[in-house]
C-alpha cells in the first residue's frame, strides 16, 4: 500500500474519530493505525541497514520504559493497546523519514491535517448559528457553558485550531489561488475557534510559540516580529480585561479570573498524583491509566476527575491528569517521565534549529505549541487523538539524537548531506532525509 496514502489516512480517520461523535473510539483508529503500522514494519524489515537506529535511541528508550511498567500495571491489557498503538505511530515516522518518497508522503500527511482541520473549524463556526446547542460544552466546571465546536471539550478544539494556525501561517499547502485564500480563511477560522473556546492554556501556548517560531524562521526581522506580539499582547489584554467598558464582570467570565490560583482544580489532581505515585514510583500506573487510578482513590482530586468526565460522555474511560507532564509521572513513574521530558525537550530543540525551522516552519510551531499547551492539558499523550498523535510522529520523523556535523545543508530540498563517525573510527558520508 502506497505511504502516500496511508500518510492521508491517518489523519483523515483520526479526525473524523475525534469530531465525528459517531461514538468509535477504536475502529477507524485501529483501522488507520493498524494499516501504517504493517507497512511500516514491512519496510523497516527489508530496510534495516538505511535506518539508524540510534538516532531514535530516546523514543526507543520511552517505549521501551511503556512496556516495562506495563506488565507491572493493574491494567495490563489496556497498556498494552495502547503501548501497540503508539510504537505503530512512532515507526510509520520512522520509516517515512528513511524512505525514498517519505518526504512526499510526510506532505501530504501536513496538507490533509490542514484541510481536515480547516472543514473542522468551519463548521464548528457555522454550527454556532445554525445549532448551537451542538457546539456548546455545558457542565459545572470551567465557565459552566464553553464553546467546544465538533469537539467534546473545548481543550480539542485549541488544539486543533492551533496546528491548523501553524500549518496555515508557516506551512505549505499547494494548490495555487485556493490555497492562498483556504490559508487565509485558516488563519480567521483558527484564531476565532481558540479565542472562543476560552482554553487559557492553548492561549499562552499561541503566545509562547508564534513568536519563537518567527523569530528562527525570521532572524533578521527580529525587532519587528517582538514588537507585533508585544501591541497584540497588550492589546488582547486589555481588551479582555477591560471589554472596552472596564467591566469586571466581562473579565472574571472570558478569564475565570477566580479559577486562575487553582488552574480550574488542576492543581488539586496534580497534587494527588504526587501522594498516589509514591507507592509506585518506578513503575507508575501504565501508559493512560494514571487517571483511572486516581479516580478509584477517595479524595476531592477523584471527585474532581469524575466531575470534568460526567461532561463529555466518550471520554468517561480514559480520564486524564490535565498535564501531559504529570501524567507521564502517574503513568510511567519518575524514570518514564523523566525520558518523556527528554523525548519532548529534545524534539522541540531540534525543529527550534534555524535551519530545520526554516525547511519545517510548521512543524517547529505545532512542536513547541503543544508542548506549551502540554503543561496544563494532557496534549502529548497516548495515541488516541490526533494531535497527540502528531507529535509523536513528529518526533519520530525528525531525530531526536544529533549528528556530528552537517556539510550541505539544502534547506529547500528535502535532504541534507551529513558527516558522521562509525563503530570503526572513521567517517562516512550519509543523506538523511528531513
Amino acid at each position: 500500500m502506497s505511504m502516500k496514502f496511508l500518510a492521508f489516512l491517518l489523519p483523515a480517520l483520526l479526525i473524523l474519530k475525534d469530531a465525528s461523535h459517531l461514538g468509535d473510539r477504536f475502529i477507524t483508529r485501529g483501522l488507520a493505525e493498524g494499516l501504517c503500522g504493517l507497512a511500516a514494519v514491512l519496510w523497516i524489515i527489508t530496510h534495516l541497514k538505511r535506518v539508524d537506529w540510534r538516532q531514535h535511541a530516546l523514543l526507543l528508550a520511552y517505549l521501551a520504559v511503556i512496556f516495562i511498567t506495563g506488565i507491572f500495571s493493574d491494567f495490563r491489557a489496556a497498556v498494552m493497546i495502547q503501548f501497540l498503538s503508539l510504537l505503530t505511530v512512532i515507526l510509520f515516522g520512522i520509516s517515512l523519514r528513511y524512505h525514498p518518497i517519505g518526504a512526499d508522503a510526510h506532505r501530504v500527511l501536513m496538507e490533509t491535517t490542514f484541510w481536515a482541520y480547516l472543514a473542522v473549524t468551519i463548521i464548528s463556526i457555522l454550527l454556532l448559528f445554525i445549532a448551537p446547542s451542538i457546539v456548546y460544552q455545558v457542565g459545572n466546571i470551567a465557565g459552566w457553558k464553553r464553546f467546544a465546536g465538533l469537539y467534546d471539550r473545548p481543550a480539542m478544539l485549541g488544539a486543533a485550531s492551533g496546528i491548523l494556525f501553524g500549518i496555515a501561517l508557516f506551512g505549505t499547502v499547494r494548490g495555487g489561488w485556493l490555497a492562498k485564500l483556504a490559508r487565509i480563511a485558516a488563519v480567521i477560522a483558527a484564531l476565532t475557534c481558540l479565542y472562543m473556546s476560552g482554553a487559557r492554556t492553548f492561549w499562552v501556548a499561541f503566545i509562547v510559540a508564534a513568536p519563537m517560531t518567527a523569530v528562527v524562521k525570521y532572524p533578521r526581522k527580529i525587532k519587528m516580529i517582538m514588537s507585533f506580539v508585544t501591541v497584540a499582547i497588550i492589546l488582547f489584554s486589555v481588551y479582555e480585561a477591560f471589554d472596552f467598558h472596564i467591566s469586571k464582570k466581562s473579565a472574571e467570565k472570558e478569564l475565570r479570573v477566580g479559577s486562575v490560583s487553582t488552574l480550574t482544580g488542576r492543581t488539586t489532581i496534580w497534587e494527588a498524583t504526587f501522594a498516589a505515585i509514591q507507592a509506585r514510583p518506578l513503575t507508575g500506573f501504565g501508559l493512560g491509566m494514571g487517571g483511572v487510578a486516581l479516580v478509584h482513590r477517595p479524595g476531592h482530586a477523584a471527585s474532581l476527575i469524575k466531575e470534568r468526565i460526567s461532561v463529555g460522555a466518550s471520554l468517561s474511560r480514559v480520564p486524564s491528569l490535565h498535564s501531559g507532564y504529570i501524567q507521564a509521572l502517574g503513568d510511567t513513574g519518575v524514570l518514564g517521565a523523566l525520558v518523556y521530558l527528554a523525548v519532548v525537550v529534545m524534539t522541540c530543540l531540534h525543529y527550534w534549529r534555524h535551519r530545520r525551522a526554516v525547511q519545517f516552519s510548521a512543524e517547529c510551531f505545532i512542536v513547541l505549541y503543544l508542548t506549551t499547551a502540554n503543561i496544563a492539558e494532557s496534549i502529548i499523550y497516548k495515541a488516541s487523538v490526533w494531535h497527540s498523535i502528531m507529535f509523536w510522529y513528529l518526533a519520530a520523523y525528525v531525530p531526536v539524537i544529533m549528528i556530528s556535523s552537517i556539510r550541505k545543508p539544502n534547506i529547500n530540498g528535502d535532504a541534507y548531506e551529513a558527516s558522521i563517525t562509525s563503530t570503526d573510527g572513521n567517517p562516512r558520508h550519509i543523506q538523511r532525509r528531513y
